[in-house]
């Protein structure tokens, strides 16, 4: 994802494997692969479907925002370990 692209791109997941024969995680490993992303670029794809989800109150979103952030510090200092 270029730093001059405008459009905000997402993955998304029905949760039904069933009729489409993937699950998230594929789905990330083939974005990764084509659009050659890096890690910290599929967080912030994480990042971003957060924001696309339906939440009435909001607890849904803020529980996912501070998971995606736990998740996003863990592989931080992971790298930084190698």
């Amino acid at each position: 994802m270029s730093a001059e692209s405008k459009a905000k791109l997402t993955l998304t997941q029905t949760g039904d494997t069933g009729i489409f024969q993937t699950t998230l995680s594929n789905e990330y490993w083939l974005a990764m692969e084509h659009f050659r992303l890096m890690r910290r670029e599929l967080i912030e794809l994480s990042r971003g479907a957060v924001e696309c989800i339906f939440d009435d109150d909001g607890a849904q979103k803020a529980r996912l925002r501070r998971l995606v952030d736990e998740f996003a510090a863990r592989e931080e200092l992971a790298m930084r370990c190698r």
